[in-house]
This record gives structure tokens, C-alpha cells and sequence, in this order.
């Protein structure tokens, strides 16, 4: 098996900060992933990610209007009885305490990013985790 992803995997970039939100996207490029769509709040993010039907997302928790893990639990509960797969959700946060990562992962995150982050960094970790997912 490759350690690359293959370059099919389509992710939605989900952060209020404009300049963080652009490093996400170059680290979700350089990881083989295609950036199909951004937003910068919450229910934007949940708009978003059900209407473009991404193979990932990389959510920031901190965001105006809903938070991250609100969108997290819109989405689960939107899809759980649905046959469209869930995208995987890596969670990129500043917040990184014990509890916030608990937090993260009961609401459904697949994976949680710790920021701040380089985007080399960052990019190895989604490579990894789309190679196992695949």
C-alpha cells in the first residue's frame, strides 16, 4: 500500500480565522487531498459539509454562530440514518486538554490536530490517518 493518499479524497476546510483556514487548505493539499469548499462559522461549516458531501473535514472548534462540536453532533445526527457516508472529521484546535480531546472524540471526531501546527506537520498527519482510513 502507498503512503499517499490517493488524490480522490474531497475536504471542506472549516476555520473563522482567514489566514489558519489557508494554511489548513495547503496542508490538506499537500497531504493528496482536492479542497473542495471553506467556511469560517458554524452553521455555515454544517451547510456546507451536507451539501458538498466530503470525504473529510478539517473542523476548528472555536467558531461564530455554532461551535465545531455543535456541527459535529448536526452532522452525525443529519447522516446517522442516512446511506451517504460520513466524512471523516479531524478536529484542529487550540484547545488541548485532556477533557477538550474527550470532548472531540465523543461528538465524533475521527481525529483531533492540537494548534498551533506547521503545515508540513500537519499535512504528514492527515496523509497518515487517509492511509489508514482507506
Amino acid at each position: 500500500m502507498s503512503d499517499a493518499p490517493p488524490r480522490d479524497w474531497r475536504t471542506v476546510v472549516v476555520d473563522d480565522d482567514p489566514d489558519i483556514r489557508h494554511l489548513m487548505e495547503l496542508a490538506a493539499q499537500r497531504a493528496g487531498t482536492t479542497v473542495i469548499a471553506t467556511a469560517e462559522d458554524g452553521p455555515g461549516a454544517l451547510a456546507t459539509i451536507l451539501e458538498h458531501a466530503p470525504d473529510l473535514v478539517l473542523l476548528d472548534v472555536s467558531l461564530p454562530g455554532m461551535s465545531g462540536l455543535e456541527v459535529l453532533y448536526h452532522l452525525v445526527s443529519a447522516l446517522g440514518g442516512s446511506t451517504a457516508p460520513r466524512p471523516r472529521v479531524v478536529v484542529v484546535s487550540a484547545s488541548v486538554g485532556p477533557i477538550d480531546r474527550e470532548r472531540t472524540t465523543a461528538a465524533g471526531a475521527d481525529a483531533f490536530v492540537p494548534k498551533p501546527f506547521r503545515v508540513r506537520d500537519l499535512a504528514s498527519t492527515l496523509a497518515g490517518h487517509i492511509a489508514a482510513w482507506r
